[in-house]
């Protein structure tokens, strides 16, 4: 039997393609997320961050979607103030109902920031499948807390992929930047 160690390993390095691809708008990205999470959803079940282990659930699901969203509408586009508006209320949302229930029903290692990272990647995610240029932003912060969260808990392989990540994030910013102020594309009140 392969150990949780060699697991993770594993789950780490296709995150590094995954991301990878990410920063160079690959659809083929997607397939490679869906490998990523479910090695993920076992890792994180296993080591008490319950939420994160839903959250890969969520992953494969906006996988698929994001798959056929970039075949429909592959440009980057910029984020409405009504779409920011909500994905912040969404975000607040879904941070409470998780913080509340990670507390009151689990026994989840770190309650509010397994509630805080899941509920800022769920919205990050969905922004990356509607390619808005301003997901990098959600990502830099999640990946910066996570790094902190997983380290603590001694998931070192976890919280090397997610400095893998905030690296990632930052130069997919700067590149798709770089992209979408060749053709701007802003979506009014989307």
């Amino acid at each position: 039997m392969i150990s949780d160690f060699y697991i993770e390993i594993f789950g780490a390095l296709t995150g590094v393609v995954y991301v990878a691809l990410e920063i160079y708008k690959r659809p083929s990205m997607w397939i490679v997320g869906i490998v990523t999470s479910l090695v993920y959803i076992y890792v994180f079940a296993q080591n008490g961050f319950y939420a994160m282990a839903g959250l890969n659930i969520y992953y494969v699901g906006i996988s698929v979607y994001g798959l056929w969203r970039w075949s429909v509408a592959p440009d980057i586009c910029r984020i409405g103030k009504r779409t920011a508006l909500l994905c912040l209320s969404t975000t607040a949302l879904i941070f409470i109902l998780l913080a509340f229930g990670l507390e009151r029903y689990t026994n989840a290692t770190m309650p509010y920031a397994d509630a805080l990272i899941t509920s800022m990647s769920i919205v990050a995610t969905w922004m990356l499948s509607r390619s808005y240029l301003e997901q990098w932003w959600v990502w830099i912060v999640a990946n910066a807390l996570a790094i902190g969260v997983y380290g603590w808990q001694g998931l070192y392989p976890t919280a090397i992929l997610y400095m893998t990540y905030l690296a990632a994030a930052i130069v997919g910013l700067r590149r798709w930047r770089r992209v979408a102020m060749t053709k701007v594309n802003t979506l009014p009140n989307s």
